[in-house]
């Protein structure tokens, strides 16, 4: 499952679990760790046994949700508020495109609930492999929709550099 996660993260380019690290070590700059440490965190839950994932599908989309967050509060230049209330501000449909602004906008109810909602039967889990998976894959889509837009002190040749070490498929 790794490794074809690493050839859809591939394809879909810019900073992803496919070249997040060299090595144990970030390629991002500090100042962006707000953004990038949760490709990190998912990098680590994609490499768990398969038969421990089903443990970490609310918590890849919780750092899947906690990326595009960290890049909305960086755009409006915000800290307090969370995805869904920054979304809510006037100031969201003045500086997001409207497609990109709704797609955020269906981004936000997964998010919740993996950092909200412990309401399922015991012994079972809010998500399921394939939409922790499909999320983590929409949410890259979205953000390199969104990275454009937002000051970040790593240069966006780090993410398509091709002297540097690809995250290995071990």
């Amino acid at each position: 499952m790794f490794s074809a996660m690493l050839e859809i993260d591939t394809k879909i380019g810019g900073a992803g679990i496919h070249n997040i690290n060299i090595g144990d070590t970030g390629r991002y700059e500090r100042e962006d760790r707000d953004i990038f440490r949760p490709i990190q965190y998912i990098y680590a839950y994609l490499k768990l046994k398969l038969g421990d994932f089903d443990w970490v599908t609310r918590e890849i989309i919780h750092m899947s949700g906690l990326h595009l967050e960290s890049m909305i509060k960086r755009l409006f230049t915000i800290r307090r508020y969370p995805l869904g209330q920054a979304l809510a501000l006037p100031l969201a449909k003045v500086k997001l495109e409207k497609h990109l602004y709704e797609t955020l906008k269906l981004v936000i109810r997964p998010y919740n609930n993996a950092k909200h909602n412990l309401e399922q039967h015991k012994d079972t889990h809010l998500f399921d492999t394939e939409t922790a998976l499909l999320y983590y894959i929409a949410v890259r889509k979205t953000a390199l929709m969104l990275m454009p837009s937002i000051h970040l002190y790593t240069p966006f040749a780090t993410w398509n550099s091709v002297d540097s070490e690809p995250t290995s498929l071990i």
